[in-house]
């Protein structure tokens, strides 16, 4: 159950793990199918006095990029790899995006569909096969 008191804690602990500031701002889309999405975007944003801008959903044509993700190295990524700095570091991007090596497709109607990788290599359970 939901209740209020979840609210708040949901809150408070994401954006101490976010790190959030009243300067910073989420992007969330909607709709809000689960907690987790309220609680860890636009709860966490106002436990902070921080801003978030509502979206609908994608509004945007057609076109394949690379999939990058943000978050906290460690605790919603990866640590890094390990004995590999020079890897790691160059695993993110200028503003600390992580590039999954990924290529995807985004729709119209808002879904992503995987396009390709960047690499040869496709990673399936343990091992690494081609695609």
């Amino acid at each position: 159950m939901w209740t209020h008191a979840n609210a708040l804690w949901a809150a408070r602990v994401n954006a101490l793990h976010e790190d959030l500031h009243p300067s910073s701002c989420h992007l969330t889309y909607l709709p809000l199918f689960h907690a987790n999405a309220l609680g860890y975007q636009m709860l966490t944003s106002m436990w902070v006095g921080a801003r978030f801008v509502l979206v609908p959903k994608w509004s945007t044509r057609e076109e394949t990029g690379h999939l990058l993700v943000h978050g906290t190295p460690g605790l919603s990524l990866f640590a890094g790899y390990l004995n590999q700095p020079e890897a790691t570091e160059d695993s993110y991007d200028e503003a600390g995006w992580f590039r999954t090596g990924d290529r995807a497709t985004i729709h119209s109607d808002g879904y992503l569909t995987f396009a390709d990788r960047a690499k040869d290599m496709l990673k399936v359970g343990a091992e690494n096969v081609r695609p």
